[in-house]
Order: structure tokens, then sequence, then C-alpha cells
């Protein structure tokens, strides 16, 4: 005649509630005849294309065969419930299933990656599914899943991680129809620098990636000139704050002295992120020479470039024709140009 749990809805224009549970948690079945003498007496749940039949011992019915206490088993979703006695099956009466997360990988997830959760109580229906990231109490985005499968009476629910997520306080959620599971599972990530630059009319230094804190005291910066023995330093800054983007998440420093180019990373907790270079290139010093090349063959025109910052990628300019890179550091350069040309200005370092 009814079922009783924690938690119920109301059905959409009517008074009529829906009762809902998580798998183990213990629900209250009231009806007539539900002991059995001389049989057995269970609780038939709809499962993955399947009915999943749980038997309920003598101590969860009372003496009055009115009402039965029985666990939400594994791989209950969605459907309806009835009682079997004695080999006999009741009427069906609708219950609901909510979400709960059991476990997320890999651990740490590399957000723009492909992360897998495994849940109970999620039907197969894409467009039913969603994963929510919250990073904060003002911050959340979700995601469509790519698929959902299932390994025994667990769901494995796919998709790709947003760049968004932080580095420990971001909580993941999962929503199959009308509920959502609960939102105690933190995710973890490793900081990660995908890029910086630093705007030299205002003296902003923005490091842009993910896995940052959002709180900006957490993020621990470590700062470096870009000289050869990338000596570590300790500017005047002001940090700015930490702000999601649509490529992850940037963290913004008002540099207050003459910093301007060098090596930055991000260390939040235990974990450290890359280096990554920025600033503008720095010439300092060129020798020309026209001299035999063995690689190339034949004699041509090799600039030696020492400076700062160059970074590993990016093409030389000699005059008004570009040069073939044969080596290249933060420091050093080895252009090869054609001979009549290797004395040609202006001499260009570009950066990627």
């Amino acid at each position: 005649t009814s079922i009783r749990s924690k938690y119920s809805r109301t059905v959409y224009a009517s008074s009529e509630k829906v009762q809902a549970a998580r798998v183990g948690d213990v629900i209250t079945i009231s009806g007539q005849s539900l002991e059995s003498n001389i049989g057995s007496t269970s609780v038939e749940f709809q499962g993955v294309n399947r009915r999943i039949e749980t038997v309920v011992s003598n101590e969860d019915i009372n003496k009055q065969g009115t009402a039965l206490n029985v666990a939400i088993p594994q791989g209950a979703q969605n459907g309806f419930l009835g009682v079997r006695v004695n080999g006999q099956i009741s009427n069906y009466l609708p219950y609901e299933i909510i979400p709960s997360i059991t476990l997320v990988e890999p651990d740490p997830i590399n957000p723009g990656h492909e992360m897998a959760v495994t849940a109970q109580g999620m039907g197969n229906n894409l467009n039913l599914a969603k994963i929510y990231f919250s990073t904060d109490k003002n911050n959340e985005i979700y995601v469509i899943p790519d698929s959902i499968t299932y390994n025994g009476n667990s769901a494995i629910v796919r998709a790709i991680a947003p760049m968004s997520v932080s580095n420990h306080s971001t909580k993941v959620t999962l929503q199959y129809d009308r509920w959502r599971s609960g939102g105690d599972t933190v995710l973890n990530v490793s900081p990660t620098i995908t890029s910086a630059s630093i705007n030299l009319d205002n003296k902003i230094l923005s490091i842009r990636g993910y896995g940052f804190s959002v709180n900006r005291k957490e993020n621990i910066i470590t700062y470096k000139y870009a000289d050869e023995n990338q000596t570590v330093i300790n500017p005047k800054v002001r940090m700015l704050g930490v702000y999601p983007t649509e490529e992850g998440q940037e963290i913004r420093i008002q540099i207050l002295d003459d910093y301007h180019y060098g090596y930055v990373s991000v260390t939040v907790g235990d974990l450290t992120s890359n280096e990554v270079n920025f600033g503008p290139v720095s010439i300092r010093k060129i020798s020309r020479r026209v001299e035999y090349v063995e690689s190339v063959g034949r004699v041509m025109g090799v600039l030696y470039i020492s400076g700062y910052n160059f970074g590993s990628q990016g093409d030389v300019r000699v005059g008004e024709h570009w040069a073939d890179t044969h080596y290249r550091s933060d420091f050093f350069i080895i252009a090869v140009v054609e001979p009549e040309y290797a004395h040609d200005n202006p001499v260009i370092v570009t950066k990627q």
C-alpha cells in the first residue's frame, strides 16, 4: 500500500509523492500479508534490464505482516518494486534511486582528458545524466557524459573533465533524472601551467592553467630569473586573485618592482606545477660568421645569438629573410642564412 523512505518528491502537477532512497538505505514497505510462515518473503527491485530480488528475514517483518524493512540493493534503479510471498508477487509501486558515487578515476584527474565516475543508481539514458563540478559556492558547471556502461551492479560514467577544476576543492556530483548525489566527493588535481605572460603596461603577470587553489593564498609562486643559473628571487608582488576561464583558471599577479621576465611555477600543498617561461625576448650579443656548415654541406652565414628569454620554440629573422634555427635554448641560438644575408639588420627573435 505504501513505501516510506528518507527522501521523496512531489510529482509534477499533482499532489502524489514518489519515494526515493540511495543504495544501502533502509526503506519501509507497508501492506497486507507480507509475512510467510511456510516459505519466504522477498522484494523485487528494478535493475539494468533485469529484476533484482532481495530476501527479507522474518526479523525485518512485523508480526502482523503489515510492514517490512529492506535495504536498497546494489544495482537498483528507478522503477517499480513489488513484494513476493510464497512465490506470489504483489502489486507494484514506483520508487526512485538517488545516485551515489563510489569512485572517481584517475586520481588525480587530468583536466581536458577522460575521467570515469563509478556510481550506483544510474540508468543508461545519457539525456537524463549530468556530472556537476563545483569549484566553490558561487561557481558550478556541468558536462553531459559521453557514455554510461556497467560493470556488474555499478555504472561507469565517462566524460571529459573540464579545464576549470581546481586543486583540491572541486566537488563532483552526479545527477540522473530528478535526483542528484551528495556533494562529498572531492577531486584531486595537480597544478599545471599552460602559459604565462606579462602586460608591460600595467605589470600584471597572468599564469594560465588548471589545478590551482581557488583560495589565492594557497597558491605559492616561485619566481626565477631567466639567467643561466635560473636564480630564485622574491620580487615585490601583490596577488590579485584566481579566476575561472573557458580554458581553465588564471592567476593574476601585480608586479610592483622591475621584475618582468623569467620563470614561474605554482605550488599548492605538496604538489608543484611545471615551470613556464614568460616575458619579452632580450638579445644581449650577436656574433656573425660565414663558414662551412657540415649539416648543410656548404658555406653559409651563421649567427650566434645570446640573450634571455628566448624560449624553446620560435623563429629568427635576419633583415628581410627568415633563418633556419640549428640550435635554440632560453639563452642561446644558432641561426643559419644564405651568406649574402649574414650581416643584414635588424635581427629579430620571435617566441611562441
